[in-house]
């Protein structure tokens, strides 16, 4: 993890104020509190947060680009950016300086929707939300306490 590490130093040094942090077991770069990139040691990629659509999608695209997982479902807006970028300086900055920039300015509603949200925005049907608790009387069934007197 030491060298994704310097990878994302070096990428991140002419962004002014980032802060560097423990982050799912990894070490996680922040702007403004907010995470943009981490170095994610069980996959040995660095990756980034894209909260816009497009640019998401444009860094999917890229050969070996995965969304990250690290608990088996994806972290919105998160990719695992090919390790064929640890040899490009030049594109991998250009990938950190983006997410820096859009997490920077994305509202917190598109950096943590809600379920309903995050399902919309895969093309997923939205959550079915749990029914409601309903009382012992609107069953059916009158409670002993409120019939005796």
């Amino acid at each position: 993890m030491t060298f994704l590490r310097e990878l994302l130093d070096t990428a991140t040094a002419p962004l002014g104020a980032v802060e560097q942090r423990r982050a799912f077991g990894s070490v996680g770069y922040y702007v403004d509190g907010r995470m943009f990139a981490l170095a994610y040691g069980r996959g040995e990629r660095i990756g980034v947060k894209l909260p816009e659509a497009a640019a998401f999608a444009e860094a999917m695209a890229l050969p070996e680009a995965e969304p990250w997982a690290p608990h088996g479902a994806p972290m919105t807006w998160w990719v695992l950016l090919p390790a064929d970028l640890h040899d490009d300086s030049r594109a991998l900055a250009a990938w950190v300086g983006r997410a820096h920039t859009l997490v920077q300015a994305a509202p917190d509603e598109v950096l943590a929707p809600s379920r309903k949200a995050r399902a919309a925005s895969a093309g997923e049907a939205a959550p079915a939300s749990r029914p409601k608790r309903s009382s012992p009387s609107a069953k059916g069934k009158s409670s002993a306490k409120a019939t005796k007197r």
